[in-house]
């Protein structure tokens, strides 16, 4: 009794309004359990169970950018999940520098010292040179619908299977990067900005780009406030036990840079699929790459080719 009286919506709700939110965790909150009610009301949730390699996306995208456009008042009813408005993502992008920078902290970087230093970094980034590539662009190098909407669709569905709080857990999506060195992480010591005493940020394995970027796009995802009152709120309505502490990734990433190799390699690596094996084991966890065949491959290499 002691036990369900503590973990009782009422004491939840309780904790819950001791938290405060910044704007960009309160828009991903509403999104998120408006998520969720779209899907119970589309009999999407509960998920059936794992989709087979190669599945297609369509109903999850589809999904997701239909909530996200109904939250941002879309004017255009025709709007499809094939249709990708820059100045939308833009806007985003330049309301919410805070939550950024914050998601930009290196994960062993407890005091944030490198907080001017990835500020000015991030001055000088712009959103439309980072959307350079979306599908609106006319360029031959751009990322093609169906291959942006199957990434949409993955973190949507990986999103799913964290709501229905039961149930089998679809994978998140799976990044392969592959370069030389510099993807391998080497050169950090090197650095001209201060490393924090006795930090990992100046060991190559956790230097490294591919590191950083896991690390960024699951916390600007899915920031630990907002995964703290997501478990906090369905435990709550499914009366379950104290809520789960164990780490949750939407986006894993594994570094297969290796110094001397060059492009022919990747190629040789992703047209032959010598990715690591994807065991039963593995895909039964919530975290940890799982192997097998990436959701999608960058390949890094510049200098070296």
């Amino acid at each position: 009794r002691q036990e369900r009286k503590a973990n009782s919506p009422a004491k939840v709700e309780s904790e819950v309004k001791l938290v405060k939110y910044s704007e960009y965790e309160k828009l991903l909150l509403d999104f998120l359990f408006s998520l969720r009610a779209a899907g119970v009301e589309s009999t999407i949730l509960p998920l059936k169970s794992h989709d087979s390699l190669g599945q297609d996306m369509g109903i999850y995208t589809t999904l997701g950018c239909s909530v996200f456009n109904q939250l941002n008042n879309n004017q255009n009813s025709r709007t499809t999940s094939n249709t990708f408005h820059k100045e939308q993502i833009t806007g985003l992008w330049s309301s919410h520098m805070s939550s950024i920078l914050e998601a930009s902290r290196h994960a062993d970087d407890a005091a944030f010292s490198h907080k001017s230093w990835t500020s000015t970094l991030l001055k000088f980034l712009s959103p439309n040179s980072i959307l350079d590539h979306l599908p609106n662009d006319n360029s031959a190098r751009a990322m093609s619908n169906m291959g942006f909407d199957r990434v949409i669709g993955i973190i949507v569905r990986r999103f799913l299977g964290l709501l229905q709080n039961r149930g089998s857990m679809p994978p998140p999506l799976r990044i392969a990067v592959f370069g030389g060195p510099t993807v391998e992480g080497k050169g950090c010591q090197r650095a001209r900005v201060r490393m924090p005493p006795g930090s990992s940020m100046g060991t190559p394995a956790f230097c490294s780009f591919p590191y950083r970027l896991e690390h960024f796009l699951n916390a600007i995802l899915l920031p630990p406030t907002v995964l703290k009152q997501l478990r906090r709120t369905l435990a709550g309505i499914s009366q379950s036990s104290v809520p789960s502490n164990e780490e949750f990734r939407l986006v894993e990433v594994i570094n297969l840079g290796e110094e001397g190799t060059d492009s022919d390699y990747s190629n040789a690596i992703v047209r032959n699929r010598m990715f690591p094996p994807l065991s039963e084991a593995q895909m039964s966890k919530s975290t940890g790459y799982g192997g097998g065949p990436p959701d999608l491959v960058i390949d890094a290499y510049g200098i070296d080719d």
